[in-house]
């Protein structure tokens, strides 16, 4: 296990690590938890997969705005 593995699975908190393309490059236990995956599934998939349908066509433009600006 990697240091950043073992720091990210002490936390209380569901964290998942998203690269800038989208794809999730980690995800602690408990983010599996929360959203009823294995860190396998998560791990290299898509983070529209988490995004409920209606929000789903909005979602790129909204994570690029983040990207480029750090605002939510």
């Amino acid at each position: 296990m990697k240091l950043h593995e073992f720091f990210l699975d002490q936390s209380p908190d569901a964290i998942l690590l998203i690269q800038p393309d989208g794809i999730i490059a980690n995800a602690n236990d408990e983010a599996c938890k929360l959203f009823g995956y294995s860190k396998e599934e998560l791990t290299r998939s898509p983070l529209h997969i988490l995004i409920p349908e209606r929000y789903r066509a909005i979602h790129p433009n909204l994570f690029e705005h983040f990207l480029l600006s750090g605002e939510s």
